[in-house]
């Protein structure tokens, strides 16, 4: 195999310990599991879907607080009192509205890198935390991974997968060190899992 490669049998022993600190390196934005692993924000960590939660919980009582407080009688109330409780129900309705969206927002795109089909899928986190699956990838429909670098310290470095001449999906957003390891490691999957048995 070395004779294909053109490496002799030193250079193919410095290459291996290389990638295996890459394929073992903890970058924070993959999470191990049997098949594989997986790369992303999509997370189902408790925190993050209690946040979410209660978000719509809170958006939801506040619209309705909104909408109760217009709907109450007035009375007779001055002109005054009714623009403040006209206030009230649009700032009220207006803030519930905004966290009851903010709520459904779903945190991105998901990536599972699946090592013993040689594929990779695509899809994001539904309100129950399931994965809810929108692309399915072999591995040699992947053309390259590509990293563009933020421009300063306060914008994210961006990860893609290049599938065509004009087509690049974003995969990961993040520190640049950590998305180096992380291009470096599915480079090494891509490229050497299909040639695995």
């Amino acid at each position: 195999m070395n004779a294909i490669v053109g490496l002799s049998l030193p250079d193919a022993e410095i290459e291996n310990e290389m990638w295996k600190d890459v394929r073992g390196a903890n970058d924070g934005l993959t999470t191990m599991t049997p098949w594989g692993y997986v790369i992303g924000t999509g997370n189902t960590d408790g925190s993050l879907m209690l946040r979410q939660s209660l978000a719509r919980f809170f958006g939801i009582v506040l619209f309705m607080s909104g909408l109760t407080l217009g709907l109450l009688p007035d009375g007779a109330a001055g002109s005054g009192l009714i623009a403040m409780k006209l206030g009230g129900m649009v700032i009220f309705m207006l803030v519930g509205a905004v966290l009851f969206r903010a709520g459904r927002e779903r945190p991105g795109i998901e990536m599972h890198v699946d090592l013993k089909h040689k594929v990779i899928r695509l899809g994001n986190r539904s309100l129950t935390g399931d994965f809810q699956l929108s692309d399915l990838l072999r591995f040699d429909e992947v053309q390259s991974v590509f990293m563009l670098r933020g421009t300063d310290k306060t914008s994210p470095s961006r990860l893609y997968l290049r599938l065509g001449e004009n087509i690049a999906i974003e995969i990961a957003k993040g520190k640049r060190n950590a998305l180096e390891r992380v291009r470096q490691r599915l480079t090494y999957d891509l490229t050497y899992g299909a040639n695995r048995a």
